[in-house]
């Protein structure tokens, strides 16, 4: 399993680069990502889907606002490779783009309504699509929430409530769903200390849902970290919903309760 530290690293790249006008931007940026894969079987769309890792290969150019990607899905134990050819995509902001109606290239079956979001400023990637029009896929690269609002409050509401907005979240999960990571980057629990760059909590359990995922555990003591259980937090609980798109969670670290809220991608 790959450490939140590469992607926080990642991340910081991106993000200087990114700061640049577009017509700084003459090249295309290929980029290879670990997935996630819900897949709904239409005939029982409230049943728990099937959950599945892989990979997908992509190329964004931002010059012309087009992108293209492959991957490799397991469909009832088969392996089918999908390619997206360029696609042309809309900007909705500085960071998101959305790219709708796309044509998929495979063998074998049928795959249509392809469509998605892709995030310049943290490498995510979300993609949906219909197979042989009775699965429903449902792709997103390591969920990351970097457009997010934290609440800080006291359990005794003695201390003025404490909202943050560069706090972000990050999740990992194992094939098994069992034992899976949870990253808070620029963690802060007050507006007396500084943040701390990344804090990563190993242990929480994981359920697809059909809009998304249940995450959850009892208590988590983050690793490689000086004064863990400082920062040890307990009740963990997080819903990613909307097919993986947004956020919402909550944690105690000791007298107070944390709550948080929102979005992989800039949609605004």
């Amino acid at each position: 399993m790959k450490k939140f530290s590469y992607i926080f690293i990642l991340l910081a790249t991106i993000i200087a680069v990114t700061a640049c006008k577009d017509d700084d931007r003459t090249s295309e940026y290929q980029f290879q990502e670990q997935t996630y894969y819900r897949i709904i079987d239409n005939a029982a769309p409230s049943a728990t889907p099937y959950f599945a890792r892989g990979t997908v290969n992509a190329t964004v150019d931002y010059v012309n606002y087009t992108i293209s990607f492959s991957t490799t899905i397991s469909l009832n134990g088969n392996q089918i490779t999908i390619e997206v050819p360029v696609t042309k995509c809309s900007k909705l902001n500085n960071n998101t783009y959305k790219f709708t109606g796309a044509t998929a290239k495979t063998t074998g079956h049928n795959v249509t309504n392809v469509a998605g979001y892709y995030d310049m400023a943290t490498n995510a990637m979300y993609f949906e699509m219909d197979i042989d029009g009775a699965y429903r896929v449902y792709a997103t690269s390591t969920p990351l929430f970097p457009y997010c609002t934290t609440t800080i409050t006291q359990a005794d509401n003695s201390i003025q409530p404490l909202v943050l907005d560069n706090t972000f979240y990050g999740f990992m999960f194992d094939q098994t769903l069992s034992d899976g990571l949870f990253a808070i980057m620029s963690f802060q629990l007050n507006n007396v200390e500084s943040s701390i760059p990344e804090v990563d909590y190993k242990g929480v359990t994981v359920k697809p849902t059909p809009t998304g995922f249940e995450i959850q555990a009892d208590i988590l003591t983050p690793s490689s970290i000086a004064n863990a259980e400082k920062y040890t937090i307990t009740n963990v609980k997080a819903t990613i919903a909307n097919q993986g798109i947004t956020v919402t969670g909550s944690y105690s670290n000791g007298d107070k309760n944390v709550t948080f809220s929102g979005k992989a991608f800039d949609l605004d």
